[in-house]
């Protein structure tokens, strides 16, 4: 197996969708960093999609263990005429770097972006790609997903409807989390590449920058993707004031962007990320953050809930501390990217 290309191997069976021979084809890009204990079950979920055809690219970022292996015993089990798998790698640069080598080499008319330690469920491809083919005003379809630990049985995974659109300013309502949807290629070309400064929130400022180029939205009820459960992206009061941090770099990245964006949606994301970057700097008594984060919330602010709850956030700072404490649990934090 070459460091960049297709590796081949014999084909497997599946239970697949009945499609035309013109169906589109879809590119899932899956950027992985020493995931190897992991990675086989991502790509067992691709291969098990009712849909086709798929080309797969695994962008290693520079991974030392074994992944290389992984992939290559993939593919002996999985290539076929409707079932491609690419292997590229890089040296190590972040989750962002990995995600536009593989973007750059995809040749689908739609892009799943898709983490290395996650699974998809059967017909996420499929039932997406429906709305898609049927709606060309719609760049971007998602559905739901599911928290789970290995040990919870399956969700109730989505099924081909009748999906919900969203235009103008209720595209606010689209999910920030880009792998649990589908893009056209095309937006993900005008939107242009992710962002390598970002650590994490990498997918909630690519996704601020894609709803800009798109005329209309659309979700699928149900689940469609399965988060394993990590114990290392649960927010402690030790990792608050870096998430925090984080969050701000994000919408400054966002903010001084070059590229023409839909202000007043832009503005809504980041008066909800201002907010939350409050509230974990309460965590952590850092009230100057905290009121400055609250302050940059109210002047993004599109609505008039979101002005109240800017400036809740810095009354509630300068009050007693055990309050702005017992509000920081509702914040979940950014996975790392991988």
């Amino acid at each position: 197996m070459t460091t960049a290309g297709t590796a081949a191997g014999p084909s497997v069976s599946h239970e697949s969708d009945q499609r035309s021979s013109s169906a589109r084809l879809i590119s899932v890009i899956i950027p992985t960093y020493n995931r190897a204990a992991c990675l086989a079950e991502a790509l067992a979920s691709v291969a098990a999609q009712t849909y086709r055809p798929i080309e797969v690219i695994v962008a290693d970022d520079g991974s030392d263990d074994d992944t290389a292996s992984v992939v290559e015993q993939f593919c002996k089990s999985t290539e076929s005429a409707d079932f491609a798998v690419r292997y590229l790698r890089q040296e190590n640069q972040g989750a962002p770097s990995a995600r536009n080598l593989g973007l750059a080499n995809a040749r689908g008319d739609y892009i799943q972006f898709f983490d290395s330690d996650d699974e998809l469920l059967p017909h996420k491809l499929s039932s997406q790609a429906q709305v898609l083919d049927d709606h060309p005003s719609v760049g971007y379809v998602w559905s739901g997903k599911a928290e789970l630990d290995d040990a919870l049985a399956p969700p109730s995974e989505v099924r081909p409807a009748e999906p919900t659109l969203y235009l103008g300013f209720d595209r606010r309502h689209c999910s920030m989390q880009v792998v649990l949807g589908l893009y056209r290629a095309t937006i993900c070309r005008r939107v242009g590449p992710w962002n390598p400064k970002l650590g994490r929130y990498q997918d909630w400022e690519f996704n601020v920058r894609a709803l800009s180029h798109c005329t209309a939205v659309a979700r699928i009820d149900g689940a469609a993707y399965r988060q394993h459960y990590r114990g290392d992206q649960q927010i402690s009061s030790t990792s608050a004031e870096k998430f925090a941090e984080q969050i701000i770099h994000a919408c400054e990245e966002l903010e001084s962007c070059p590229q023409p964006l839909d202000r007043k949606l832009a503005s809504h994301f980041l008066s909800q990320a201002y907010a939350s970057a409050a509230i974990l700097f309460m965590r952590t008594g850092r009230r100057a953050s905290s009121v400055r984060a609250g302050m940059l919330s109210a002047r993004h602010a599109r609505s008039l809930q979101q002005i109240i709850r800017s400036f809740a956030l810095c009354v509630l700072t300068l009050g007693p501390r055990g309050l702005a404490i017992r509000t920081v649990d509702r914040v979940s934090p950014s996975k790392s990217g991988y």
